[in-house]
């Protein structure tokens, strides 16, 4: 994982933009397991939003976004092909990759829209090529691997393994991608990552704009 720093006019912009096209989001993203949504967040409820999305398409704003990452010295023509997003997390994610059925890496960019010390971003070295992650998951033997980070008592990481909380303990850090303000940060989309539980600390949602490239 590494970072850049982005000008905070420059972000104030990206956020104007973010509210204008927030009604517009069509992508959804559901929680539909009711023990997480009861037992970590409070919610008596079917089904929750996990995150909305909104793909960015205008040239304007892509080739803005591009320019504002220039420093991640990606080559354009894999940023001209990545796919954008705005995005809103409504509840923490858990820890996954971002694999495709190809089984094709590249990058997941992350520039944070909301600004707050107590959510963080979470990477590990690990590299997993399975779409499925907790297809990866069953396939490891925790029994026979050593405690590499004491991250659970540091950090609200409730969501990250709902069903096995002490997997993390065994999961190596990479890095944390704090949201402050003109912060950006990358991991490649083959490394394990989650959200710490920000719900915990009061805070409803975070908004940022998510880039995913694909390698050549």
């Amino acid at each position: 994982m590494d970072n850049i720093t982005i000008p905070h006019d420059i972000i104030d912009q990206f956020r104007i933009y973010f509210d204008e096209s927030l009604p517009k989001f069509n992508d959804f993203q559901w929680q539909c397991n009711k023990k997480i949504l009861k037992n970590l967040y409070g919610i008596d409820k079917e089904k929750d939003y996990q995150s909305k999305r909104g793909e960015i398409i205008d040239k304007k704003i892509r080739k803005e976004i591009m320019l504002a990452i220039a420093s991640f010295e990606i080559p354009k023509k894999i940023l001209q092909g990545s796919y954008m997003n705005f995005a809103r997390g409504i509840l923490p994610i858990a820890v996954h990759v971002d694999i495709a059925e190809d089984k094709r890496d590249g990058d997941t960019i992350i520039i944070p829209l909301t600004f707050n010390k107590k959510i963080k971003t979470i990477w590990f070295n690990e590299k997993v090529f399975e779409p499925i992650f907790d297809n990866w998951i069953s396939a490891q033997n925790f029994d026979t691997k050593e405690k590499t980070n004491n991250l659970r008592n540091e950090l609200d990481l409730t969501n990250a393994y709902y069903h096995n909380p002490k997997l993390i303990d065994f999961l190596k850090l990479d890095g944390i991608g704090e949201w402050t303000k003109g912060n950006a940060f990358r991991g490649r989309r083959s490394q394990p990552h989650c959200s710490n539980n920000f719900k915990s600390s009061g805070i409803d949602f975070k908004d940022y704009i998510i880039i995913q490239t694909g390698d050549e």
